[in-house]
């Protein structure tokens, strides 16, 4: 199976536990997240398990022109 990237918006509490349920579903890597609010960036980045090459993003357009989400 191909891997898929994911970039998941929204980082309160549904989407830290939407964030922990993609890692354990084999063949998808998130690849960026984002929130309107950049301080909840931090707190997705220490729930991910690889966070290297991950970007974060504050505008949902900008997550959705990333070339590295599919």
């Amino acid at each position: 199976m191909d891997e898929i990237r994911i970039g998941l918006f929204g980082l309160g509490y549904r989407g830290i536990h939407w964030l922990r349920v993609i890692q354990q579903i084999e063949g998808y890597r998130i690849t960026a997240i984002g929130d309107i609010f950049p301080a909840l960036h931090e707190r997705a980045f220490s729930e991910l398990e690889d966070r290297e090459g991950v970007a974060a993003y504050a505008r949902y357009q900008d997550l959705l022109a990333d070339a590295n989400v599919d």
